[in-house]
């Protein structure tokens, strides 16, 4: 009787994590720069009670850092914003408001530690977002097939948007965009 019982919760188990969507469990990064902190929590704060989700993208803009906000629909997270244009996942900010993606252009975790570090840390927190996964068709998402069958890649549309880069020890908007 316990083979079988222990054979019934095994298969459960299997079926359970085969069927699962299980998220990202991101590390909890916290703000260092009393500017970033700032604009990081008037920008978690801006969103109000909309469904969307504060994500900030750093990457350099000529030749200085620059961090760059949007608001995304929980959906379009992980095949937009991750694999189309191909950025790393670096962990999250907690604010009162809402919890901050935090993503990356750049790829070397070397160069990332050396130019954001002063910025942001990680610690040893972390917290699962069911929303962020990895798709099995990462490289087929949404795509509409041409009259030969190609798919286009879909038109990426992001209508708000601001820009600051870290120039001179301060931060200054780079570019604003809102309909």
């Amino acid at each position: 009787m316990s083979k079988h019982f222990l054979f019934l919760v095994v298969c459960i188990l299997l079926l359970y994590s085969c069927n699962n969507k299980n998220g990202f469990s991101l590390q909890q990064f916290d703000i260092q720069n009393k500017q970033l902190s700032s604009l990081i929590h008037s920008f978690a704060d801006s969103i109000g009670k909309r469904e969307e989700v504060p994500v900030i993208v750093l990457h350099h803009l000529d030749s200085f850092p620059a961090f760059y906000f949007v608001f995304a629909e929980k959906e379009a997270i992980t095949p937009m914003h991750i694999f189309m244009n191909n950025r790393r996942i670096v962990g999250y900010i907690k604010t009162k408001s809402k919890d901050v993606i935090v993503l990356t252009t750049i790829n070397s975790e070397y160069n990332f530690r050396s130019e954001f570090y002063k910025f942001l840390i990680p610690t040893i927190r972390t917290k699962k977002f069911d929303f962020i996964y990895f798709p099995n068709d990462m490289y087929c998402i949404n795509y509409i097939p041409d009259e030969k069958g190609i798919p286009y890649p879909p038109i990426l549309f992001e209508p708000n948007y601001k820009v600051y880069i870290y120039k001179n020890n301060e931060f200054e908007i780079y570019s604003l965009h809102s309909p």
